[in-house]
């Protein structure tokens, strides 16, 4: 269970990122 939250919230900081990146750009 924890091991899952753990993998969610690093592909929802990956997809942030992308977006500020794009943004930025």
């Amino acid at each position: 269970m924890y091991y899952l939250l753990v993998s969610v919230s690093t592909v929802i900081r990956s997809q942030c990122e992308k977006l500020a990146s794009v943004w930025l750009m």
